[in-house]
């Protein structure tokens, strides 16, 4: 599609995604947090980026780059490492081990989410510099990129550790559906376990994440056969693979491949799909009317409007 269809649908998906942060945030339903601000923010960057890189490929904003293909590196296992703490959450509810928590275990938890959710994509961004050739790649319409150094050592510490948390997350969605099933949990029980997660949320979650793990393990089983292709370099020291560093790479449109093109186009869209679908069983559901009803009602009364 046109570069401009993706920048529309960006910023859009970017607003939709943050529409239910709010309730969410006051509900401690902290996978759910992470997994907006991981989509939305990524959504905003790379329309930032295809607007900055719009038929052109001139190193304009070096600074940005390097912030955003570091956040971008991040994001590859951010939004599995937010599906994998919200799976994870629902199993405990579902096997109904998260049942009369005391203080110190949901402090014990929240600080498990956190490494998971954000611990993981930071400590996935800080092993990318070690095996990164260049600070960035400017690609025409989609902007920077990074490029790890193909080698032995990048697929041990870096190509497949997205693929694999999806793989752990889908697993733990299994298990929950597996108990909810098995337990046919009753609706006293089941919202005892947790007061920030009633049923309906517990099968819209469950719904939610079967679908952007189902693309996202697309994605990553792509991602993974685009990087097997390369030409496996030999591992050499730190200064040889920095030896270029400061070089930086353009792509022009016209010289890119198809599975370039494909895998580019991919990337982008996996944070706005994820978004939309976010927003379409959370921002559409009877709870979102309901806030956006007294927003409404907030307006009209602050405003003098009948």
């Amino acid at each position: 599609p046109p570069n401009e269809f993706f920048i529309v649908f960006g910023f859009i998906s970017f607003i939709l995604a943050f529409i239910p942060f709010y309730w969410h945030l006051r509900a401690a339903n902290v996978g759910t947090c992470l997994f907006m601000a991981w989509a939305g923010l990524s959504c905003l960057n790379s329309s930032i980026n295809a607007i900055i890189w719009n038929h052109n490929v001139i190193n304009s904003a070096p600074v940005w780059c390097d912030i955003s293909t570091r956040f971008m590196v991040g994001v590859s296992m951010g939004l599995p490492a937010s599906c994998l703490v919200i799976l994870a959450r629902l199993y405990k509810i579902s096997s109904l081990k998260s049942a009369q928590m005391t203080r110190g275990e949901r402090h014990r938890e929240l600080i498990m989410d956190l490494s998971v959710g954000l611990g993981l994509p930071v400590l996935h961004t800080t092993l990318e510099v070690v095996i990164n050739a260049n600070r960035f790649q400017i690609w025409e319409g989609y902007g920077c990129t990074a490029e790890p150094w193909p080698t032995w050592l990048t697929w041990l510490i870096f190509y497949p550790w997205p693929f694999v948390v999806t793989v752990v997350a889908c697993i733990f969605g299994g298990l929950a559906y597996w108990h909810l099933r098995r337990r046919a949990l009753q609706a006293q029980e089941f919202e005892s376990s947790n007061r920030a997660i009633n049923s309906a949320r517990y099968q819209r979650l469950l719904s939610m994440t079967a679908v952007v793990l189902t693309f996202t393990l697309i994605v990553g089983i792509g991602a993974l056969w685009t990087y097997a292709q390369l030409p496996l370099q030999p591992q050499i020291t730190w200064a040889e693979v920095h030896a270029d560093y400061d070089d930086i790479v353009v792509v022009p449109r016209a010289l890119m491949t198809s599975t370039q093109l494909f895998g580019l186009e991919m990337q982008r869209w996996a944070a706005v799909i994820s978004a939309l679908v976010f927003f379409a069983f959370f921002g559409l559901a009877d709870e979102a009317r309901l806030h956006y009803r007294k927003a409404y009602t907030t307006l009209c009364s602050v405003t003098g409007l009948t």
